[in-house]
């Protein structure tokens, strides 16, 4: 079950993704990372965090193929350099396995690992929800205290992204957020 309650702090939403015929989906850049297992008929799996898109692209889903998703909250971050150590990741590929061969139970693994390497940077939520809520990048930065050149450099070195990056990104969520409203209540709202 998808409970947001039952979710770590640093996961926004679980995901499950099947086919049975060779697709070719649409991924979008949204802002947020998900942490992916893949499965398919042969038994293999994989799993991986999925980068920060700066742009559209397709990825490629063979038949057979299984994927579960646990979307990370664009604040979130590794809480020590142990999340990337060999030993965190032999932990992960043993966890995968268990994963595939027991699903339902697994999840609950899953989310304990995941709340155990991720930690949400409360900074940068603040950050991102002042670049999404004020006017402009200048107006942001006021709003955090800060000149506009130190937000830059901290947003780029935190993120990998600057500040009007994350802004577009906000401000495209914001439209397909609106056009979406519109669809399901047959309004007319101004994009």
């Amino acid at each position: 079950p998808d409970v947001k309650s039952q979710l770590p702090s640093s996961v926004l939403s679980a995901w499950r993704h099947s086919t049975d015929a060779p697709t070719r989906v649409l991924v979008l850049p949204d802002g947020c990372r998900d942490f992916i297992i893949r499965s398919n008929r042969h038994q293999s799996s994989m799993h991986m965090v999925s980068p920060l898109d700066d742009t559209a692209r397709y990825v490629d889903i063979d038949d057979g193929d299984t994927y579960y998703g646990w979307r990370l909250h664009p604040g979130t971050c590794f809480k020590t350099d142990q999340g990337r150590s060999p030993v965190a990741e032999d932990f992960l590929k043993d966890l995968v396995t268990r994963f595939q061969a027991d699903p339902v139970h697994g999840t609950t693994q899953v989310l304990n690992v995941l709340d155990e390497l991720f930690c949400i940077d409360t900074q940068i939520v603040d950050a991102l929800n002042s670049l999404k809520n004020q006017q402009s990048v200048l107006h942001a930065a006021r709003d955090l205290g800060v000149s506009e050149r130190s937000l830059q450099r901290w947003m780029t070195e935190k993120t990998g992204r600057s500040p009007t990056s994350w802004r577009r990104r906000a401000r495209a969520r914001h439209s397909a957020e609106a056009h979406l409203n519109r669809e399901h209540r047959d309004k007319r709202v101004r994009l």
